[in-house]
């Protein structure tokens, strides 16, 4: 991936539309535009190829055509269409390119698992077909006490109200304890969580406990299961030390002692997590993404798999870039400068001729 970037959009004056507030998503359309949601103003904007302002749509609002979601997720951008997923109205919303507002569906709650449960996440898996995440983040349970959730994922499709459960894996971990006789409750830290993808009508899962992942068919039958005969990394002392600092650089001096006493607190895992990431690219490729400590930048180390399985090598994408797709020849995703200002950035991706050279037959 080219270190310096052939497009950066974004700018801390001037017109609006260059200003962005909270990133949480972009994807490349086909015919070479760019759109983008912003979570901070609650709009989707569609940007050209020369990185010219075309369009924005949507704004902040439980009506029609408006997001309430800090984090809304572009579902599908394709020239004729872009459908966006909002987690806290539960819905899709279908625009045009041009910014016409064209069709809404709620999504509701999937109910084919142990217990009705919102969607927190979706992904498009066939035509008016999509894999819908459970939205759980923290596990019930009692202080003192360490316990991993259960993350579910449901196929939905557009003119049906029922869901299917296809898959469900160990989720995150939710620790409860005391801190100055107070009750607290979190997710423990640098422990794995899921990471997911769909591409060509599959679904690609990792725990993220090891460097691992599974694919499974819509309706949620393993095709395979991948495994890179690896550890993961141990967990050190420096680790924990650049995981304090992290935090504690964000509080005033006075303010540090019940920070500290918090982190004290907390339990720390003996390893640290394995992937972090899945994105399968449209050319089948499935990019693995390694685990980065918490506050010290986006992931930059991937494993490239083919759709086979076979292990195709590692690729590092540019410092501070925070990957949200990775298209034919191009990689998308967020920069952050010193000031905290975001900038949208394309990156060129050299494929060469779009294979990987086979390497001489090795003996056994």
């Amino acid at each position: 991936v080219d270190p310096s970037p052939e497009l950066s959009i974004g700018s801390t004056q001037g017109e609006e539309s260059f200003q962005f507030f909270r990133i949480t998503d972009a994807a490349f359309i086909s015919d070479g535009r760019i759109v983008v949601a912003d979570g901070g103003s609650g709009n989707l904007r569609v940007f050209g190829p020369d990185g010219a302002h075309q369009v924005t749509m949507g704004r902040q609002g439980d009506g029609p055509g408006e997001f309430r979601s800090f984090r809304p997720r572009i579902i599908s951008a394709k020239p004729d269409g872009i459908t966006v997923f909002d987690d806290r109205l539960s819905r899709v919303t279908e625009f045009s390119t041009e910014g016409e507002l064209r069709e809404t569906t709620p999504m509701g709650v999937m109910r084919s698992g142990p217990e009705p449960l919102p969607i927190g996440d979706l992904r498009e898996i066939g035509e008016d077909a999509w894999i819908g995440m459970d939205g759980n983040r923290l596990a019930a349970g009692s202080s003192p006490s360490l316990v991993r959730d259960t993350t579910y994922f449901f196929l939905l499709k557009k003119e049906s109200e029922e869901d299917r459960l296809i898959a469900a894996i160990p989720g995150a971990w939710t620790e409860y304890t005391l801190v100055d006789g107070h009750s607290v409750v979190r997710n423990q830290p640098m422990t794995p969580t899921p990471s997911w993808d769909t591409g060509d009508g599959k679904l690609f899962l990792s725990k993220g406990e090891s460097f691992e992942f599974q694919i499974l068919s819509a309706t949620g039958e393993v095709d395979l299961i991948v495994r890179l005969a690896e550890d993961p990394p141990q967990l050190t002392p420096n680790d924990v030390q650049l995981w304090r600092n992290v935090y504690l650089s964000r509080v005033s001096e006075e303010d540090r002692a019940p920070l500290i006493r918090l982190l004290d607190a907390l339990t720390l895992p003996d390893q640290l997590p394995a992937y972090a990431a899945l994105h399968v690219d449209p050319l089948g490729y499935l990019w693995a993404g390694h685990f980065r400590i918490p506050g010290t930048g986006p992931i930059q180390d991937w494993d490239i798999y083919a759709e086979d399985g076979v292990y195709l090598g590692a690729v590092s994408t540019p410092p501070g870039l925070s990957v949200f797709e990775i298209g034919d020849d191009r990689v998308l995703g967020t920069w952050a400068d010193d000031t905290g200002v975001q900038y949208l950035q394309v990156h060129r991706l050299i494929r060469g001729d779009g294979r990987f050279q086979e390497a001489s037959p090795q003996p056994p």
